[in-house]
């Protein structure tokens, strides 16, 4: 449903949804691994580019997809800090460019798209990759914050590393 949004006429409101699909996805990231992350969350000081940045701090996913949501967020911002602005070919070629290298990482066939259509591509593309490591995340936290398979674990490395101490 969230995507659908993307469908707007206006670049402006695409721009922003973009953005706000990117850093719900980077939220729930955080939130699989980082206890009390929620309160993180609510502090409005607490900008999309930090949050980024605390993932990649976390190493929670591959820097490339954390620099594919900063290119998103840099567009977003093209939009918020220039009123005259109407459409993606007026953003910076720089950020342009950005967006459509990153979504060359996702895939080759890109090249002929319109910067609309590779700002959305980016976003949707963006957005499931951050969900599935988000999947793996939570189950990385599950294991190291539940103390019984931690240890359970930690016995079973020492025992096949150090055969000798029981």
């Amino acid at each position: 449903e969230s995507f659908s949004h993307l469908a707007s006429e206006d670049d402006r409101a695409v721009a922003l949804v973009g953005a706000l699909l990117i850093e719900n996805a980077v939220n729930a990231l955080l939130s699989a691994y980082v206890p009390g992350y929620k309160n993180l969350e609510e502090n409005r000081d607490f900008s999309l580019s930090l949050k980024i940045e605390l993932a990649r701090a976390l190493r929670l996913c591959p820097s490339w997809l954390l620099g594919a949501a900063d290119s998103v967020r840099a567009i977003r911002n093209d939009f918020a800090h220039e009123l005259s602005l109407k459409t993606f070919d007026e953003c910076k070629p720089k950020h342009i460019e950005s967006v459509r290298t990153h979504l060359c990482t996702f895939s080759k066939e890109e090249k002929e798209k319109t910067s609309r259509q590779i700002f959305v591509g980016l976003v949707s593309l963006t957005c499931l990759a951050l969900r599935g490591y988000k999947f793996h995340v939570e189950r990385l936290n599950e294991y190291v914050r539940e103390a019984r398979a931690f240890r359970y674990g930690l016995k079973d490395y020492c025992a096949r590393r150090y055969p000798e101490i029981e």
